[in-house]
């Protein structure tokens, strides 16, 4: 699609709004520098950033915040939540209770057709001040409390106002794999919203989401992934909606539906659901990779052994640990673990690399994806990437990972010798353990 007209001063029936989940990128950092681009170039009227830092956001405009403080350790340039507007914005109120401290800001933006009001979200996830923190939490609770309290917030909200609420929602509409109990909670919540980034989207399912009050209807809805051909930005995929005025709409097709994961009817749908990837970064040459298959994959990579893999990364990344914390979970190199995330993140955005030593380290998560039962579409599509990948670097293999092969029934791993880097050189190390964190001398 094209770049969402923006940089004219929208009209009394059309607005611009965009969300993502930075990952604390710094405005310094390449990622960070790619992630502003990007941000730049949705042209939105309304930007809702989560764990982000203002540096990241366009120049000019208004910003308002959450506030400091959401019970983790105090960094001065940090919020869980910032609200952008290229028009003035004056902060209504924000999250001061329970979960909702330093996780909500409601804000007014005065275009000129009139006010849009905006309500930025931070909604913990599963594990919030679990074992992190305060500590003093169970699974889902944090979670819980904000849509709580949540609840008795939007009902007070003057419904004559055109109304956004937007930013992460730490669950994937619909339900996939989060609890029951918990999915029918914010469907309880957003009974009378319109959830415009709910189902399919060619980077999604997303767990960043933009919702609107009757007051607003959807023009076009996009995303772009959570990697570009450089690496991976965030550990969120974005997305960008065109929205209109539309006083006497009421929630539509894409209202959160129950917690059944059926996917949502495209009777009378009319908006178009797209990729911004051809705006803002690479994607896959043979198309978007489908939701169908990303799914299939990430369960491969939860049921994959306890060994030094992409599976052993992406399970305790989906428990909310970061680099650093994996790399010491898993006792590998800082280096090697960053390695490992960014070939989840190729591999499930379906991105490809730009470099020859990039392409090969991506190449052993697809290898990795052979040593498992996998449907045919899922099988074509790992061998059409690898054949992507040797053209980029002729030293890719199509044979599965075999130095992960004992962890998939096939046999006892092979012994060598502990042997350390600093025994090891760079010239005499297995080349494809190395890749996945093991030093011995040899080639396996």
């Amino acid at each position: 699609m094209q770049v969402i007209a923006g940089t004219e001063i929208p009209s009394a029936v059309e607005i611009t709004v965009a969300t993502w989940n930075t990952q604390w990128r710094t405005p310094t950092s390449d990622a960070g520098h790619r992630i502003a681009e990007i941000l730049q170039a949705t042209s939105a009227d309304i930007i809702v950033v989560t764990e982000g830092v203002r540096g990241l956001l366009p120049g000019g405009g208004y910003t308002v915040d959450a506030g400091p403080d959401w019970g983790y350790s105090l960094e001065q340039s940090r919020r869980k939540v910032i609200v952008w507007s290229r028009y003035p914005l004056a902060r209504e109120f924000m999250g001061t209770e329970g979960a909702t401290r330093g996780r909500l800001v409601v804000a007014t933006a005065v275009l000129p057709g009139g006010p849009i009001r905006v309500v930025g979200v931070c909604i913990p996830w599963r594990d919030a001040h679990v074992r992190t923190g305060r500590c003093d939490a169970q699974p889902w609770s944090e979670h819980l409390d904000y849509l709580d309290r949540l609840e008795r917030i939007l009902p007070s909200l003057d419904d004559g106002i055109p109304t956004v609420v937007a930013g992460d929602f730490n669950q994937r509409i619909p339900r996939e794999r989060q609890p029951i109990r918990v999915a029918d909670r914010l469907s309880s919540v957003f009974a009378d919203w319109t959830i415009h980034t709910a189902g399919g989207f060619p980077n999604g399912p997303h767990i960043d989401h933009i919702g609107t009050n009757r007051r607003l209807g959807l023009d076009v809805a996009a995303d772009w992934p959570a990697s570009d051909h450089l690496g991976r930005l965030s550990d969120h995929a974005g997305v960008v909606c065109r929205l209109h005025r539309a006083e006497n709409s009421m929630p539509g097709v894409n209202q959160i539906p129950a917690s059944e994961p059926d996917e949502i009817s495209e009777e009378g749908r009319s908006v178009e659901q797209t990729s911004y990837a051809t705006t803002v970064g690479a994607v896959p040459p043979n198309g978007p990779l489908t939701s169908e298959l990303r799914t299939e994959m990430e369960d491969i990579l939860r049921r994959s052994g306890d060994g030094l893999s992409h599976g052993a990364t992406f399970q305790l990344r989906e428990r909310g640990l970061g680099a650093a914390e994996i790399a010491a979970e898993r006792e590998v190199s800082l280096g090697t673990t960053r390695g490992f995330l960014s070939s989840l993140d190729a591999l499930l955005t379906g991105t490809l690399p730009t470099t020859k030593s990039a392409a090969k380290r991506n190449s052993y998560a697809y290898r990795e994806m052979l040593n498992h039962p996998r449907s045919v579409n899922l099988d074509s599509h790992v061998k059409a990437q690898l054949r992507r990948l040797k053209e980029i670097n002729s030293e890719v293999s199509f044979e599965p990972l075999n130095t992960r092969a004992f962890q998939y029934g096939k046999g006892k791993p092979r012994q060598h010798p502990v042997e350390s880097r600093q025994q090891v050189s760079a010239g005499d190390a297995c080349t494809e353990c190395a890749a996945v964190g093991i030093i011995h001398s040899g080639e396996c």
